[in-house]
Order: C-alpha cells, then structure tokens, then sequence
C-alpha cells in the first residue's frame, strides 16, 4: 500500500520532481566548473567574483590618487601555456636575493625594513602639520618604506612651467629625517603630453615615451641626492583603468626602457621597479599579470628592469590559501607563474616587489570572515579582524620568500565613510584616526 501511494504522489508531481532534479543537476555541475576551472565572474565596477566558499581572488583596481578607482575587468579568463596547470607547492622557488648594489643606502632586505604603506598622492596634499603626524606614527610602528606618487601631471601640468615640487619635497624631506625610505611611483601624464586617443584622462600614457623619460631624469636629479634610491615606473600599466588606451605591453616596454635608462644615467645603483601589475583577466583593454609580463619580455624589456612590480591582491581569500585564481598564489606557486616566467627569461635573481597588498573593512555588499561566507555571497569587503588576520598571514608567509621585495600595505588611514564605496576602507586606520585590529597587528608584527 505505502508504495502505492508513494507512485501516485510520484506521479502527481513528476514535473516538479523533474524539475528539482534538473535544478540540482545544473547547480553540480556550475559547482564543478567553478570549482575546477576557477573562471571569475567580474561584478559592474570591478571586482571578480566566485560564488562559491572561498573560491577565488577579488581584485581591488587601485588608485594612486586621494580616492582610489577601480579597474573593469574582463570575464574572459588568460590562457595559460598548458590546460594541465596546476597548483604547485607553497614556496618552491628558491632563487638567492639579488646581489645588493654598492652604495650603502641602497635599499636591500639585509639593511631596510621589508614592510611599508602605500598611500597614493594622500601624503603630498596634507599640511606640513598633518604629514609630521602620520611619518611618526608610521615610523613609531616601525614601517620601512612610504610608497607615493610622483605623478607627472601633478608636478609639470603645463609644459611651459616651472615644476612643481614642493609637495613632494615635504615629503621625502620628513620621510627621510625618520629613516623612511620613499618609493615614488613615475606616473601619469599632464594634458599636453598625452596620447590623442585617451587625452581627457592623466591615466593616457605620453604620446612620446622620451618626453617622459625627461620628467623621469629631473626627478631623479632632485631626489636621488635627497636619499631616494628606489623608483616604480607607473601604476598597474595592465589595466585601462591606469593604461587608459588599453594595456599594451609593447607601448609599455618603450616607456619602461626611456625611464630605465633615464634612472641610471642620473643613479647608476638605483633599484628600478616595473609597474605593480593588477590582478586582472586579459580582455577588454586589459591584460593578466602573466600575460603581461610575458609580453614585457617578448619586446625586449629584461633589461629595462631591476625587480618586477606585482599586486597580490587575494580577499576573501587569503595569502595561503592555494588556487590558481588567487593572484598571491600566482607569483610563485601556480606551476605558471610570475617566478616561472622571470626563471624562464634568465631574471631568477631579480626580486618581485609587492607594492600593494590591503582588503576593505565596508562596502555594501556581503562581508567575507576569516570563517568562511555563503557560497551564494558575493562578499566585497571583509571583517576587521579578518583584514588583521590577512595582513599577519601576508607579512608572515613574506618573511619566507626569498626572492621578495618590501611588501606594501595599502592603505595607511581610511578615505570617508560611506558604505557605499568600498574605496574608503582600506586604511589601518578609521576615517576618524583611531587605529583597526590591522594597526595593533602590524605593530605588533613588526616590533616582535
């Protein structure tokens, strides 16, 4: 009898029984495809997301500018060079620092802090007051590096001008009497020296890369002999956002070598550093790291370098957790990866510098918790104490690398209060000064 009524109930609701099965099927199967093959979904202003636990990487397109942008990423994913790629063990490569230059104040792990703040232009627009405050807070933190723009279209906005330096000079001057290094960013270019097809935005790179190139020499003119000894040539050239005609690696390399040879004309032991790479998927005006820096080498730009720029960027996940799509993951422990690539072009002895690496504490989409989320979440944003326990994992897991640079902690203070934009979180610090579990952490960190 009980089976009876089992058949009849079966076949009075066959339609929705079939279509129960057909949905768990189908939500398999996405799991799988997600789970396998980690293709990002990119969300409307950026950020690349998996539905899934823990599933991938979220990018944070960053700015060097008082608010920070975001990048638009492309849903198609990179090819890689074998569909076998797979995750390979954490920290296998093991290449030996590079050979520190011969001057003393040249910046090597041995004789400077691995650990600084990146704080985009923020620091050059604030009253001499307000910049003694946040050197000595970083410098009581025992921060080693203030990583900041030298945006051309900041300091010559008209070519007929004398520069403006002043900004800057407060800068390195303060940073400099705290036994701070400063890594300043060559970027962005002033109306009259931008390419026709993007003219309307400082992020369109120089019609003439040796226009550039003559910024590039006064900067170090003024500044090497102020003490700064390291220099990044732009921000995240792999992405429109930044690289407005669209990443193109070749236009890069021509900038990247004018700059190259601008620097070391003027500071032969100056550590030159590539544009910090985005995480991003290659299409629509942009290129994934990888890609990129593939290409960089393929026109020739090995020796247009000293270290290779990269943005880690990896909440909701974390440093150590291991996936193809996670771009901490990406710099050495995909079996492709950016030390794989630097081994394969003879450039194993080159560091990578990790010139950004930070997570948002609001926005107002789901929060990540170092727990876990919902795999139907789409966090943008994750918990405080998360954001600590990301930063401690990074500096920790960092402390390990050998072939690593200073990594840079973006943000130093948080840039408003509005949920709405995740932008203003990223600080060590809240909007109104006092500091997040981040700041306890890294003072903790770096005085133990």
């Amino acid at each position: 009898m009980k089976y009876d009524v089992i058949r009849k109930v079966g076949e009075r609701h066959r339609g929705a029984l079939a279509f129960f099965g057909f949905a768990v099927c189908i939500f398999a199967a996405t799991y799988t495809i997600y789970e396998v093959f980690s293709v990002p979904e990119i969300g409307p202003i950026g950020i690349v997301h998996i539905p899934l636990p823990l599933a991938t990487s979220t990018y944070i397109g960053t700015s060097q500018t008082n608010v920070r942008e975001r990048s638009i990423a492309s849903t198609t994913m990179a090819t890689p060079p074998s569909v076998q790629e797979q995750v390979a063990p954490p920290h296998v490569d093991t290449a030996t620092i590079a050979a520190p230059v011969s001057k003393p104040q040249t910046p090597t792990l041995e004789n400077s802090a691995r650990i600084g703040v990146a704080v985009g232009e923020t620091l050059s627009v604030v009253s001499s007051e307000e910049l003694a405050r946040t050197l000595d807070d970083l410098a009581s933190l025992g921060v080693g590096w203030v990583r900041a723009d030298l945006a051309w279209s900041s300091v010559r906005p008209d070519e007929n001008a004398p520069y403006r330096w002043d900004a800057f000079d407060r800068l390195v001057d303060a940073a400099y009497t705290r036994d701070i290094h400063v890594l300043p960013i060559l970027t962005y270019t002033p109306a009259w020296a931008r390419m026709d097809t993007c003219a309307w935005t400082s992020k369109c790179p120089p019609k003439d890369p040796r226009a550039f190139a003559v910024f590039v020499r006064d900067a170090i003119e003024r500044y090497a002999p102020r003490g700064v000894v390291a220099w990044e040539v732009w921000n995240e050239p792999n992405i429109s956002l930044f690289w407005a005609s669209g990443a193109d690696p070749e236009r890069y390399a021509a900038l990247l070598r004018e700059a190259y040879t601008a620097v070391h004309d003027v500071s032969p032991d100056a550590v030159v550093v590539s544009g910090g790479l985005a995480p991003a998927s290659t299409g629509d005006g942009n290129m994934a790291p990888r890609d990129f820096l593939e290409q960089l080498y393929t026109y020739g730009a090995r020796t247009s370098f000293d270290a290779v720029g990269f943005h880690p960027y990896s909440y909701p996940l974390s440093p150590t957790h291991h996936k193809r799509s996670n771009a901490w993951s990406q710099m050495a422990e995909t079996a492709w990866s950016i030390r794989s690539i630097m081994h394969d072009h003879g450039d194993g002895a080159k560091q990578v510098w990790l010139t950004e690496y930070g997570a948002p504490t609001g926005g107002s989409g789901a929060v990540a918790a170092s727990d876990g989320y919902a795999f139907w979440d789409v966090p943008d944003h994750v918990t405080e104490t998360y954001q600590a326990e990301l930063m401690r994992e990074a500096i920790t897991v960092h402390a390990t690398y050998p072939w690593a640079g200073p990594l840079f902690w973006y943000s130093y203070r948080d840039l408003g209060t509005t949920q709405e934009d995740k932008e203003h979180f990223f600080g060590l610090l809240r909007y109104d000064g006092t500091p997040k579990p981040a700041y306890e952490e890294l003072a903790r960190l770096l005085t133990e």
